[in-house]
């Protein structure tokens, strides 16, 4: 056990766990909510020397690339989530989208792995050379902030990832092998991309009874409703009220600083 928690320590560590929690604590203060996408395995390509031997029995080391399965630990925007507008947890959530916003380099990677439909991506990459990005009004919003104003064409490529419950049909007509036995009436969890209108990827999820992989946490939550609130809102009228106060304290000093006549 000692050796599996050391293991696992590690893990969380090459991930720079504690970073990506700061950057989600700090949303959840500020904007009300914060996420952490986790229980998911991502694929790393890594490069390394091996030993062969040749047909005359020499030895020598060559360059390969070993696939490796690792935990994927990951802090989500909630701008780019978008959880079933009728559920107040995730307890009663049906469903949930995140939006990806990938270059070109990362857009075509993912043809490499596994589940992945290979000539969809390829096709839209030449079919859409500049991209299928649309810049959202919360984008806009925090590159005006950051101080860039140039919003020319991003050539970037906008994805649909969705983790809930798909009637079993819908799955049938992408492709997607049931379990045997099983009622294609059912509900199944699964996780299925979408990248311009097309399925690229659809596939059942592979852990039960884990059918969202998001950890999503308020500052304070709010009766009734998904999303939590923050900071700034939670102090919005008491820092109105001392504006005011110091708006009208500000106007009378103005007033009484003035040349005095009889």
């Amino acid at each position: 056990s000692e050796e599996m928690q050391k293991d696992i320590e590690d893990q969380l560590i090459e991930e720079n766990t504690e970073q990506k929690m700061k950057e989600a604590i700090l949303e959840a203060c500020i904007f009300g909510s914060g996420a952490i996408k986790s229980g998911t395995v991502k694929i790393d390509k890594v490069q390394s020397y091996q030993r062969v031997e040749d047909e005359m029995g020499r030895s020598q080391y060559v360059m390969a690339m070993e696939e490796e399965a690792r935990p994927e630990i990951e802090s989500v925007s909630i701008f780019d989530l978008y959880p079933d507008p009728y559920c107040t947890s995730l307890a009663d959530c049906s469903g949930m989208f995140r939006r990806h916003v990938l270059t070109r380099r990362q857009f075509r990677e993912l043809a490499d792995l596994p589940n992945f439909d290979s000539e969809i991506i390829l096709a839209t990459v030449k079919d859409r050379r500049n991209g299928n990005h649309e810049e959202e009004d919360h984008e806009r919003t925090r590159r005006e902030i950051a101080g860039v104003i140039d919003h020319g064409d991003s050539r970037r490529f906008e994805l649909l990832e969705f983790w809930g419950s798909i009637d079993g049909y819908d799955l049938q007509e992408v492709g997607v092998e049931l379990p045997e036995g099983s009622d294609p009436s059912q509900d199944f969890d699964a996780n299925v991309w979408i990248v311009a209108g097309k399925v690229i990827k659809a596939a059942l999820n592979p852990v039960k009874g884990y059918r969202i992989p998001y950890n999503i946490f308020p500052y304070e939550r709010t009766p009734h409703q998904f999303w939590g609130v923050g900071v700034p809102r939670m102090m919005r009228d008491s820092q109105q009220t001392m504006n005011a106060a110091r708006r009208i304290w500000l106007d009378n000093k103005a007033l009484s600083s003035g040349t005095m006549v009889e």
